[in-house]
């Protein structure tokens, strides 16, 4: 075995990139879109993506020990792209030679590339954003750091991954922090994509566990109702499993066509999660994995996490810390998974000579936000940064997890309207919704035909002070300075609520870009509530819907439309673009 000391350099991995277009143009405070229990602010969704990609370098870092060569990619939230044997040129990760969002929650914009990690929560809203990274060594061993200070919360997150001679596998070691005045309830989730086919074997322990199969489902590890999930060929449907309560510090995958597969080490007290996710093997969703890829090949998931479930969550008070390590090892053999053949974490870890935690410390380059330069302009009294600075400041969004007060009061006495929306977007954010309203105000007096301050003071009006009135003025101003689809949505919901259905087909007629899925759904649900349920149906069967997961608008309109003609509302049609993936229904 070569025992050749490990090594680490910073280069650039060219991918063909698919842009993706924002939902909306408004900060995202009351996106109907949003299926998480909380605004996913300040961070934009993606409505789709662009029709074709365009070649684009991602600076990534790669690390290699004679053995094994792992490529991370700090410019799209530090995942681990690969691990490749440098001996057979091996590939242990789902092979996906793009990055191609598909339609998941939070953002609408997840991409099945490698082993992405996720902090505060599942498929985090920085997984495609750049983080923080710096190079290590420690004697013959070498890796990457990566991490930030998420801007949702301001919460922290440190990832090393190292190499270390003659070992055939990758140690990451990973702790998350909370430095805030605010506990808050997180996750961690590691999720490593996979080839999924008829040959693909999930090699799990033999213990409790509870699935999200057609709503909910438990057993024993591997049966379910006569099913055996071990075997992927077996998946009819979109299948999510976790392992509960669980003891064992190992779970992997196998696929024996292609004779390789990867097996996870971790200590369950640290890091206890085991999940597994496939979009399905056949059936109806089983082509929504070729979505994310261009080449055509299926794909699945496994993951390890904190907690143990998805819909649970740890408790991280100010000052909390925790830390965790995790292995992933490429297995050639599927007697490697074998009791007596199979490595614990424990014993590897001893034989590495132990195992350094990740320190709370942010990685030495960490990318400066537009937010943070304020600070400092604001600090050195720097005026024509605000100038210089109107144009990004009117596309991007004013983190509450920074202390902006003084800064954003300097800024929007300028009087550019970019900064004076900014001050009112911040105070919304927060909830201080006096002083949101009031910003508005002045920069409306200001800049009276201003889209951003228009919306976002009839939204303000209309959910939060109740006055649907006033509300639906504000936001048909709005639309008269701008017509913007994400808009029109809100003011449809408004004039639902008001029961005015004729402006809602007249606010159809200036609709003119058909082409947004929004449309569409907006269109069927007018002639629903207008008595017309077998137009909406038809609208709904006829038409080429963009995919989306966790998201069942026209599923509701389908099945309210089917029953106001007395017909049965199952099965739901795949044209949808709907998945049936309903936890706890």
């Amino acid at each position: 075995m070569k025992h050749c000391p490990a090594s680490a350099r910073l280069t650039s991995l060219r991918l063909p990139t698919y842009s993706t277009q924002p939902r909306s143009a408004l900060p995202p405070l009351f996106d109907s879109d949003n299926v998480y229990p909380f605004s996913i602010y300040p961070f934009d969704g993606a409505l789709e993506n662009d029709p074709q990609p365009r070649l684009q370098d991602h600076q990534s870092v790669e690390i290699e020990n004679g053995l094994l060569r792992v490529t991370v990619l700090p410019s799209l939230g530090g995942r681990i792209y690969q691990i490749e044997d440098l001996t057979t040129g091996g590939l242990y990760l789902h092979e996906n030679r793009c990055v191609r969002p598909t339609r998941v929650p939070p953002r609408w914009n997840f991409i099945s590339l490698g082993i992405e990690h996720n902090f505060p929560y599942a498929h985090a809203a920085t997984g495609n954003e750049p983080v923080g990274y710096e190079l290590l060594t420690k004697g013959d061993a070498a890796g990457v750091a990566m991490g930030c200070r998420e801007p949702q919360w301001g919460l922290c997150w440190r990832t090393e991954v190292w190499l270390h001679p003659g070992f055939r596998g990758v140690v990451v070691s990973t702790r998350c922090w909370n430095d805030t005045d605010t506990a808050r309830d997180v996750q961690w989730w590691s999720n490593c994509a996979q080839p999924g086919g008829s040959d693909t074997e999930f090699v799990y322990p033999a213990e409790p566990y509870e699935a999200h199969i057609d709503g909910e489902g438990n057993g024993i590890w591997p049966m379910f109702n006569g099913i055996d999930l071990r075997w992927h060929r077996n998946y009819d449907r979109m299948v999510g499993v976790f392992l509960k309560p669980t003891v064992t510090d190992w779970f992997g995958i196998y696929h024996r066509a292609r004779e390789w597969g990867l097996l996870h080490l971790a200590d369950p007290a640290k890091l206890p999660g085991k999940k597994l996710w496939s979009f399905g093997n056949t059936g109806p969703t089983s082509d929504w994995s070729l979505t994310m890829t261009r080449d055509g090949d299926q794909n699945t998931e496994i993951q390890a996490g904190i907690p143990e479930l998805q819909s649970e969550s740890r408790h991280l008070p100010p000052g909390g810390d925790f830390s965790f390590v995790e292995m992933w090892i490429p297995i050639d053999q599927r007697g490697e998974f074998d009791d007596g053949r199979r490595p614990t974490f424990a014993g590897t870890a001893t034989a590495l000579g132990g195992i350094d935690e990740a320190p709370c410390r942010l990685p030495a380059q960490v990318p400066v936000s537009l937010w943070e330069e304020l600070l400092a302009a604001h600090a050195a009294g720097d005026k024509s940064f605000l100038t210089n600075h109107a144009e990004q400041a009117a596309a991007s969004w004013p983190p509450t997890s920074l202390p902006l007060n003084e800064a954003l009061d300097w800024a929007a006495a300028s009087g550019l309207e970019s900064w004076m929306n900014a001050r009112a977007v911040w105070f919304a954010a927060a909830d201080k919704w006096d002083e949101a309203l009031t910003s508005l105000e002045a920069s409306l007096a200001t800049h009276p035909g201003s889209f951003v301050a228009l919306a976002l003071q009839g939204l303000i009006l209309w959910k939060i002070r109740k006055d649907a009135t006033a509300g639906r003025g504000s936001l048909e101003a709005a639309l008269e300075a701008r017509f913007e689809n994400s808009t029109a949505c809100h003011l449809d919901a408004l004039l639902k609520e008001q029961g005015d259905h004729a402006a809602r087909q007249q606010l159809l007629t200036r609709w003119t870009d058909q082409a947004d899925y929004r449309h569409g759904e907006t269109e069927a649900e007018v002639l629903l509530d207008t008595g017309k349920p077998q137009a909406c149906l038809d609208l709904l069967e006829n038409r080429e819907w963009t995919r989306h997961h966790c998201r069942h608008r026209r599923t509701k309109l389908w099945v309210a439309a089917r029953q106001a003609l007395g017909q049965e509302t199952a099965p739901v049609p795949a044209s949808l673009g709907e998945d049936p993936y309903v936890v706890g229904r």
